[in-house]
């Protein structure tokens, strides 16, 4: 069974986010059965060792093949504790010809406290997007001109898949169509996750 290390904290009310600890022991169903958590669909649920960043209004999406079928209900990122972005954006993005296409679901995690928010962050995912089993799909990151603060994530550098930069870089919000910059072979996987 694919290891889930962590455990779910509310910590808001409005917009509810999740931080989340890091426990060696738990697995995805314990952590949903105990704090709410749907099941994996697709993405990373380890925390990788590299540190990633890029500039605020730059986006980039890491490739992933779905590992069940399932309706997207939350989106989860984890923020390394050098993170300052204000408010972070992470979104599913459909698949054509291995590069990301339309955006299905996003979600926005608004960081009132970086320092108590280091660590996993849950957002609700807008809209409900239905994800296909063995599909590929792009999960992606963005710190919006908007935020003030820069963005600090975790990735493991060690993928066989790509990942891909958006060829624009004042973005205010995830785009609803990609439009391909840089790809850069065997990057990630990015420290994020969509469960149902």
């Amino acid at each position: 069974m694919r290891m889930l290390r962590l455990l779910c904290l509310c910590v808001g009310v409005t917009g509810c986010s999740v931080v989340m600890g890091l426990r060696n022991d738990y697995t995805l169903a314990d952590a949903g059965s105990e704090a709410g958590i749907g099941s994996l669909l697709v993405g990373e649920t380890s925390v990788g060792p590299h540190t990633g960043n890029f500039p605020n209004g730059t986006t980039q999406a890491y490739e992933f093949v779905a590992e069940a079928s399932g309706t997207v209900r939350d989106l989860h990122v984890y923020l390394d504790p050098t993170n300052t972005c204000s408010e972070v954006i992470v979104g599913i993005y459909s698949d054509a010809n291995e590069h990301p296409t339309k955006l299905l679901a996003r979600g926005s995690v608004k960081v009132t406290n970086p320092t108590a928010m280091t660590g996993w962050n849950t957002t609700p995912a807008a809209p409900n997007a239905v994800i296909t089993n063995g599909v590929p799909y792009w999960l992606a990151i963005l710190c919006p001109t908007t935020a003030t603060g820069s963005l600090q994530f975790r990735d493991d550098g060690v993928s066989p898949r790509p990942s891909e930069l958006d060829a624009r870089t004042a973005l205010g919000d995830l785009p609803q169509l990609w439009s391909s910059g840089s790809k850069t072979p065997g990057d990630g996987p990015v420290s994020i996750f969509a469960t149902n």
